[in-house]
C-alpha cells in the first residue's frame, strides 16, 4: 500500500531515511555530511515543508519519498534494503508523480541512486560534487502527464485482477478460441488464493488509469517465466501491453535474467513476435479441463 503520510508519521520516515542512508549510501558522506543529513531529517520545520509518501508492507513503513512542492524537488527517497528490486521505488515515484502537475522535477541524487533515477527518466545536469559533506549529482526530469502508469500489485487487487482476467479472456480471446475453450480458460482465474500467491512470489505489476482503475497486469518469476500479460477488454490498443512488457523486461535486465520465456496464446502471438520473441514450439496446454493451443516463446 502507498499513501501520503500524516505529519505525526514524519519521524518514522526520518528514522527509515537515516537507517537506509547509513546502510547503503555511507560512501557519499563525510562526517560533516552525516551531521548535515541528520540535522535536516530531524528538523521538524524543514520536514514539514515536504509532502511525504510512504510504502507499507502490512503496517510496516518500508519506503518513503519526500517532495518539496515549491521547489519541485525530491528531497528524500529511501527504500529498506530488504525491499530493493521489487518495484517499490518505481511505484512510490509514480504515485508521487501522479499527485503532481509539474512540468519538471529535480533531485540531487546519491551515487547509488543515480541508476534508478536514470531508469525513471532523469538526466544528469552535471557531474556530482560534495556539498556540506554530501555527494550530490544534480538531475532533472521533464514531466509529461500520461493516461496510464504502472505500480506493483497488492493483495487487495486480487478481486479486480480476477475480473479483468475473466472478462478479457471471454471477450478478446474468443477471436481465436471456441466459446467452450474461453470459458474453461477463464475459470482458471476463479481462485483468489492463487492470484494472491502470485502477487507474493512473482514480480507482479499492474497498469492503472487516472481513476486508479486497473487496466492491465503482468507477472514474471525469478526464473524468467513470463506468467501473465493481460489488458482490460475496454483498453485494448492503447499501448498498455507495451508499457507493461517494457517494465517487465527492464526488471529482468536489472535482476540478471538473461532469457524470458512464456506460453503465449494465439491472440497474443503477433504482439510478442513484434517484440522479438521467437516461437520455439506449438503446443497443447491444459487450461482447466480442456487443452488449448498456445506457443512456447522466448527472448534472450
Amino acid at each position: 500500500m502507498i499513501r501520503k503520510l500524516a505529519k505525526e508519521e514524519y519521524n518514522n520516515a526520518a528514522d527509515l531515511s537515516y537507517k537506509v542512508c547509513m546502510e547503503c549510501g555511507i560512501s557519499d558522506f563525510t562526517q560533516e555530511g552525516i551531521e548535515t543529513f541528520k540535522s535536516f531529517i530531524y528538523d521538524t520545520s524543514l520536514m514539514n515543508e515536504l509532502d511525504l509518501y510512504g510504502a507499507f508492507d502490512n503496517n510496516l513503513l518500508i519506503g518513503v519519498i519526500g517532495l518539496n512542492r515549491k521547489r519541485q524537488h525530491i528531497s528524500l527517497f529511501f527504500i529498506l534494503p530488504k525491499y530493493h528490486r521489487k518495484g517499490i521505488g518505481k511505484s512510490l515515484f509514480n504515485h508521487m508523480i501522479n499527485d503532481c502537475d509539474f512540468t519538471k522535477i529535480t533531485v540531487n541524487s546519491s551515487t547509488y541512486g543515480e541508476a534508478f533515477y536514470k531508469h525513471v527518466g532523469f538526466k544528469k545536469v552535471k557531474e556530482g560534487s560534495f556539498n556540506q559533506g554530501i555527494m550530490s549529482i544534480p538531475m532533472i526530469k521533464e514531466c509529461m502527464k500520461t493516461d496510464f502508469t504502472t505500480r506493483t500489485a497488492e493483495l487487495s487487487d486480487a478481486s479486480e485482477l480476477r475480473d479483468l482476467f475473466r472478462e478479457t479472456v471471454l471477450t478478446i480471446n474468443k477471436r481465436d478460441y471456441s466459446q467452450a475453450e474461453v470459458e474453461d480458460w477463464a475459470s482458471c482465474g476463479n481462485d483468489l488464493s492463487r492470484i494472491k500467491e502470485m502477487i507474493r512470489t512473482h514480480y507482479f505489476i499492474v497498469a492503472t488509469n487516472r481513476q486508479a482503475q486497473i487496466v492491465g497486469f503482468s507477472s514474471i518469476t525469478t526464473q524468467g517465466y513470463l506468467h501473465s500479460m493481460f489488458v482490460h477488454k475496454d483498453f485494448q490498443g492503447k499501448g498498455i501491453a507495451t508499457m507493461l512488457l517494457n517494465e517487465i523486461e527492464q526488471h529482468a535486465t536489472a535482476t540478471g535474467i538473461k532469457r524470458i520465456t512464456s506460453e503465449v496464446s494465439l491472440t497474443a502471438r503477433p504482439f510478442f513476435e513484434k517484440r522479438g520473441y521467437i516461437v520455439e514450439k506449438e503446443q497443447k496446454r491444459k487450461a482447466n479441463q480442456l487443452s488449448l493451443t498456445n506457443f512456447w516463446m522466448a527472448k534472450e
